[in-house]
């Protein structure tokens, strides 16, 4: 066996110290996509589908309403204070009834 000199074998100081020879190419890591919020919290999907749903309805519960009052006469259109030309802002309630409107 031959004898280890104490120069020969590096201290802890001294490999602290070293800077590293080479270093391994450093990989990219693909960026993470944050979520959206509604993925975030359980049940968003239901409630987002339920929201659609509910306006989907109320499209259709609209479209009937507005053709069932085109197809009323005139003299019962001015029974309930309406025109032919107020028939869609009414059923979409951007019409103020008399009977509510301020200043009036």
């Amino acid at each position: 066996m031959s004898a280890v000199s104490s120069t020969q074998i590096p201290s802890t100081q001294m490999l602290a110290t070293q800077a590293p020879a080479t270093r391994a190419p450093a990989t990219r890591r693909p960026a993470i996509l944050a979520r959206p919020a509604a993925a975030r919290t359980p049940g968003a999907l239901s409630r987002l589908l339920g929201a659609c749903r509910h306006g989907i309805a109320g499209y259709f519960a609209r479209r009937d309403a507005i053709a069932w009052l085109r197809e009323v006469d005139s003299s019962a259109l001015e029974d309930i204070g309406l025109t032919r030309s107020e028939i869609e802002d009414a059923v979409r309630g951007r019409i103020i009834p008399p009977d509510r409107a301020r200043g009036r």
